[in-house]
């Protein structure tokens, strides 16, 4: 599964983040988290926290692309065998089936995915999603998670669908309940992805 979110604008960002730094330092019932000076990564985030990320985030504005891979219905056998050929594939579907909306987008990846995905590097990318969908990608940056939070976001964002999925868990569809409409056609999207014709 892979959750990528979109900005319409530099302001955009920039007010996400400013958003980020203040669920870093939010009270909630009472209780104060100090200044959270970690990275927010849905599986170690502490619970309590990870409501005020999502209550504060949801005066942000971006849109969510989230593909799920279901392996049940994937019939190619290089797929399922190559985990990395899988998630590089998923990527580039994500972005070369936007409805002709998503244009001139800067891309930034997690560095360390840059294993997890298979991809050589970031021309490849770029000239692989623009060859079938022109003009999608402008520039593709691998960056590290750590110091930026629009990583942190998206991985946020893919762990609350993650835990929704997988655990049923009541907290995990609250978190996704605050961004669900995101996700809603052209800009966003949540596709159950199979390789079925």
């Amino acid at each position: 599964m892979i959750a990528a979110c979109i900005f319409d604008t530099i302001e955009d960002i920039t007010h996400a983040w400013k958003l980020m730094e203040t669920a870093r330092c939010e009270e909630q019932n009472g209780e104060f988290f100090h200044k959270y000076d970690r990275e927010f990564k849905y599986n170690k985030t502490h619970p309590k926290l990870k409501d005020v990320f999502f209550d504060c985030m949801k005066l942000a504005n971006y849109h969510v692309r989230v593909i799920i891979a279901d392996k049940t219905k994937i019939r190619s056998k290089n797929l399922l065998s190559n985990p990395r050929l899988l998630k590089s594939y998923m990527i580039r579907q994500l972005f070369t089936h936007t409805f002709g909306v998503v244009k001139e987008c800067v891309l930034y990846i997690d560095g360390q995915d840059t294993r997890a995905f298979s991809i050589p590097d970031t021309d490849y990318l770029m000239n692989i999603v623009n060859k079938v969908c022109p003009r999608t990608l402008s520039k593709v940056n691998f960056v590290d998670s750590k110091t930026n939070p629009m990583i942190q976001l998206a991985d946020m964002t893919a762990g609350a669908v993650h835990a929704k999925l997988e655990t049923g868990n009541q907290k995990a569809l609250a978190h996704f309940n605050t961004f669900a409409y995101r996700t809603n056609k052209p800009l966003g999207t949540y596709w159950v992805f199979t390789d079925d014709k």
